[in-house]
This record gives structure tokens, C-alpha cells and sequence, in this order.
């Protein structure tokens, strides 16, 4: 699965500029990621969910959280939906301790 998006403004296009396919090449830099688990023991993390470069599996997009404005990263290539606990705590959210697991990140590394 691929997110691409193109945006033209169809006033400006002519027969000499590049079509939408030589502009895209889904194969063209692209790594994949591990398919993401639910096995219940791990969870996998996608290298673009850890350091947030530019991604065919990542949207980003400005939001609010109350009066907060954030970015929020969309990552197809995880599991998991993830928060950092000082986000957490400085929006006021509720955290509930839950026991340690394993992370798969991109790479394949594990974390704990």
C-alpha cells in the first residue's frame, strides 16, 4: 500500500511538461518496511515514525489539540499509535501503566 499525492494547478500545465507517471516511480528510493505484526507480544515501529523523514508511508499534517497546534505524523508502516508521555501529561490526558513490551523498529532492531 502507497499514499501519493499530486498537486497541479491545471492552468499552468503544458504538452511539454512531465506526466503524472514520469513524476512517479512507486519504486523509485523506496524501502520497505517490515509488515507491521499484531501478534500481541510486539509491536513494530517504522523508522519514519522514530525520526519523521519523508516517506511514501508517512503524512504529515498540522491539527490542534485544544488551543495546541501539533503535527501529527500518519505512518502506515506501524501498528501502534504512539504518544509521548510528556504530550500526554501536558495536555492533561489520563496515563495508565501498562506492563513493558518489545518495539520492532524499521530497521529491525528491537527496543524495550
Amino acid at each position: 500500500r502507497q499514499f501519493l499525492l499530486l498537486l497541479v494547478d491545471d492552468a499552468v500545465l503544458t504538452d511539454s511538461d512531465p506526466t503524472t507517471e514520469d513524476l512517479l516511480d512507486p519504486g523509485e528510493g523506496v524501502t520497505e518496511d517490515p509488515p507491521p505484526t499484531t501478534d500481541g507480544e510486539h509491536f513494530q515501529l517504522s523508522t519514519a515514525a522514530l525520526s519523521g523523514p519523508p516517506s511514501p508511508r508517512t503524512l504529515r499534517v498540522e491539527g490542534r489539540i485544544n488551543e495546541l497546534q501539533v503535527t501529527i505524523l500518519i505512518d502506515s508502516g506501524s501498528s501502534h499509535n504512539i504518544m509521548q508521555p510528556r504530550v500526554a501529561e501536558f495536555l492533561q490526558l489520563p496515563i495508565d501503566a501498562i506492563p513493558q513490551f518489545v518495539v520492532t523498529v524499521g530497521n529491525g532492531q528491537t527496543i524495550q
